[in-house]
């Protein structure tokens, strides 16, 4: 099931050509979070801001084994493109927006960008083809981001005047990180899961 990164090529039917369904959003729901959730806020009449967010992958031993990990974490960061896009009242053509991915040690110059692109220039599974590029580039002076439980995300959309100007739209909403069937062993015990997971199964080639 090991893939090669830096030789990845998103068929057609792992790109989305309309918003999020309720699928999509099930499926983002049960494989990731936006830790403490995420807000696109008004920064002027035609730019709205996700400030930086973590992103945590969870239940991963249970993705769909009809592709590999690597197709499956690119549908996830598509997802969250496509949604993100839908909230702001754009469109997946001509709609730019700004998405950088990065670890939270480092500065927000560091990392993976997508700039000034619409969703049909650059759509999630870009993020994965930045990070195999990235990771087989004998340039050290570009840090190594890789997918672990630290990983911060951040975004901007470029919208039309005249359009809803809600000052902040809530997108994808918080869940508790805990419940009374579960406690702070567990939720380590699951994150060393992933991140094993992770290094086993596809992407041992960008942790």
């Amino acid at each position: 099931m090991t893939a090669s990164l830096g030789s990845i090529v998103c068929d057609d039917n792992m790109v989305g050509g309309a918003f999020p369904t309720k699928e999509d959003l099930d499926f983002f729901d049960k494989f990731a979070e936006i830790v403490d959730g995420a807000e696109l806020s008004r920064m002027t009449p035609n730019v709205l801001v996700m400030a930086p967010k973590k992103i945590a992958f969870k239940n991963l031993q249970h993705l769909p084994k009809t592709t590999n990990l690597d197709k499956n974490i690119g549908r996830l960061f598509d997802i969250f493109i496509r949604r993100m896009i839908q909230a702001a009242a754009g469109d997946l053509e001509n709609t730019c927006y700004w998405l950088n991915l990065r670890h939270l040690d480092h500065h927000g110059t560091d990392g993976y960008w997508i700039r000034h692109k619409t969703y049909k220039m650059a759509n999630g599974h870009k993020i994965i083809e930045l990070i195999g590029k990235n990771w087989q580039s004998e340039n050290n002076n570009i840090p190594k981001v890789g997918l672990d439980q630290t990983m911060i995300l951040s975004m901007k959309v470029f919208t039309k005047e005249g359009l809803d100007q809600t000052p902040v739209m809530k997108v994808f909403a918080s869940a508790p990180r805990c419940d009374e069937n579960c406690s702070m062993n567990t939720l380590t015990q699951e994150m060393d899961e992933t991140n094993m997971l992770l290094d086993v199964v596809g992407l041992e080639s960008i942790l």
